[in-house]
């Protein structure tokens, strides 16, 4: 059974930025004029995102066009054994023509099943069996959107914790790191926004236990 380790949460101070899905952050969200949705006059399906072209009236009487993005949301898995986070291989990125170093990630189309997903994403990736993930942390409870004008896209991140005593394939393994003394060099290969804001918050969370 994975345990879900929330004992990081941290009191909202003043001046402190709010994560987006807490309660606190629910509750001190500024008041703004709402908009209304006049139409949907496109929409494209297929089965990995749905693009809709939208007219808006805002808070000013304005009629607006937008095209925006539904799809799934995203999760990303910070997997680490003893004093190293890990990285599969390389992967090959058609957006960008060229391959990256990411941290283990994949879709989750269904938020209630997202220790399932996290365990399915660490099997692929990296060979880690449900059995060896020993602990797993949310980093950024709600989700953080990724681009809030053009899509409704969140990104989730975890932390996972592999027993010390499970054997890692060495084939699986593209590359690890040891913290916080490998840090910087880690930060340095990674492309993604995304993971690094993940891995900064995990930087965060470990700060408040050293």
């Amino acid at each position: 059974m994975i345990s879900i380790d929330k004992s990081y949460d941290r009191p909202w101070n003043e001046g402190q930025v709010l994560q987006i899905g807490s309660e606190s952050a629910r509750e001190n969200q500024p008041d703004a004029p709402a908009w209304t949705l006049l139409e949907c006059f496109a929409e494209v399906k297929n089965p990995w995102l749905t693009l809709r072209g939208e007219r808006w009236r805002d808070d000013r009487e304005r009629k607006l066009d937008y095209w925006r993005v539904e799809k799934a949301d995203s999760l990303i898995v910070l997997p680490q054994q003893g004093d190293r986070l890990l990285l599969p291989h390389p992967i090959f990125r058609p957006g960008i023509g060229r391959a990256t170093w990411d941290f283990p990630g994949g879709r989750l189309t269904d938020l209630a099943k997202v220790e399932l997903t996290l365990a399915e994403i660490l099997h692929r990736e990296l060979e880690v069996p449900p059995h060896a993930i020993a602990e797993i942390t949310p980093l950024n409870d709600g989700g953080w959107a990724v681009n809030s004008s053009f899509s409704n896209q969140k990104l989730y991140g975890y932390w996972a914790r592999i027993d010390g005593d499970f054997r890692l394939s060495p084939k699986a393994i593209g590359a690890e790191f040891q913290v916080p003394s490998q840090l910087v060099d880690l930060l340095r290969i990674l492309d993604c926004l995304q993971c690094r804001a993940l891995l900064r918050e995990w930087q965060q969370i470990n700060t408040l236990f050293t």
